[in-house]
């Protein structure tokens, strides 16, 4: 990658997909391989009823390979990325901006 681009990218097209089926259940799909964080995270911010009526469901994996932990470290969290072709892990605010997009996707859905 340096000796093509002479440079590592600074940017990582991140896939953010929210499936609203009706008015009992949410469906978020990100990228990669996300850890329970997100889940209780999103969970707690868009809904979820403990009898299963009004839920909202993460799933991973949904349209890309590497994930979006940061704060967790680890294999996924760091080391993960250079075998797709990032030069290291995301930086600290990537768990609040898939998040804030997460938002914005709930709001226009949900009209």
């Amino acid at each position: 990658m340096l000796d093509r681009d002479g440079k590592f990218p600074d940017r990582y097209p991140y896939p953010v997909q929210v499936w609203q089926f009706g008015n009992s259940l949410k469906l978020i799909a990100l990228g990669g391989e996300v850890v329970v964080d997100y889940s209780l995270r999103l969970k707690s911010r868009h809904g979820f009823d403990d009898t299963g009526w009004r839920d909202t469901r993460t799933t991973s994996w949904g349209t890309s390979r590497p994930g979006a932990c940061w704060r967790k470290g680890g294999y996924e969290g760091g080391d993960a990325m250079i075998y797709f072709g990032q030069a290291g892990r995301f930086g600290g605010q990537v768990e609040e901006i898939i998040a804030g997009k997460v938002s914005e996707l709930v709001a226009r859905t949900s009209k």
